[in-house]
């Protein structure tokens, strides 16, 4: 199926890892399975980059699946070089929390508008999530709605049902998101209920929404077709348009964040050269 890759770079544009940090190129890793390059493909840190969202498959005009081709090339390099893929794997296991834990406390200081250091908070990630104050900006919300609901709100995304009232909190948005590395840090369950109870105020402050990366995992595994991407991007569109983010904090958030998710794929990419 490979070969019927044109490289006309859809893949490269849907990745929302690309789209991030200009570092995972699925098109790139095709091409060098095509050309016979398979140990060198292998050999790629960006294959480690990949959160398997499955986008680049879906948008591929000719059927191909890179998420598929950057998986073989993972098995390939384990099958080459076990002891090496043991330690990687433990070590993208840690990293992986330490990007969601960075990325939080990043987005909390540009949104209170803080003097940051990137590579401070990289370093300080792991502090941070075990002080007092991490777990009180996190403190579960536990609160009844009152007051009339907005829940209309976000039934509907350009005219197609959201199926937001479909939600049975059997939690498969959460454990299929890349970002849900610890509920703490981002529940896309948490925060569809919150806005299914009417709780709009205290969805639209949750971190998540502004943590998630676009990949639409959690509309892929809803056994009720919830589509929780729409609502989180209705909460954004909300949270600017009733002044509570402004457009300048969200542009500075998007630098930033692309700047922390670079510092994550070095140290992955220190680890594939050693």
């Amino acid at each position: 199926m490979i070969n019927l890759c044109y490289t006309c770079g859809s893949c490269d544009a849907e990745c929302p890892i690309n789209r991030r940090s200009k570092q995972l190129s699925p098109r790139k890793i095709v091409r060098f399975h095509l050309l016979g390059y398979t140990d060198e493909a292998s050999n790629l840190p960006e294959i480690w980059y990949c959160v398997k969202c499955g986008r680049c498959g879906r948008v591929c005009p000719m059927g191909v699946k890179p998420f598929e081709v950057i998986e073989e090339s993972k098995d390939h390099f384990a099958k080459k070089e076990p002891q090496r893929s043991r330690q990687l794997s433990l070590l993208l296991q840690d990293l992986k929390v330490k990007l969601q834990q960075a990325r939080h406390k990043l987005l909390q200081s540009v949104f209170r508008e803080e003097n940051i250091s990137i590579i401070d908070i990289w370093n300080r990630a792991n502090d941070y999530a075990r002080s007092h104050e991490y777990e009180r900006l996190t403190k579960p919300v536990n609160v009844k709605p009152s007051g009339s609901s907005l829940e209309w709100l976000f039934l509907k995304y350009f005219d197609l049902p959201t199926n937001l009232r479909r939600c049975f909190n059997c939690g498969s948005c959460t454990n299929a998101c890349p970002v849900s590395t610890k509920n703490w840090i981002f529940s896309p369950l948490k925060i569809f209920r919150m806005v299914r109870w009417g709780l709009i105020k205290e969805a639209v402050m949750e971190p998540g929404i502004w943590l998630c990366i676009d990949c639409g995992r959690c509309m892929d595994v809803c056994p009720q077709k919830v589509k929780g991407l729409w609502i989180l991007k209705l909460l954004r569109e909300y949270a600017v348009a009733e002044g509570i983010v402004t457009n300048t904090a969200i542009r500075r958030w998007d630098f930033l964040d692309r700047e922390l998710y670079r510092i994550y794929h070095n140290d992955i990419s220190g680890f594939m050269k050693h």
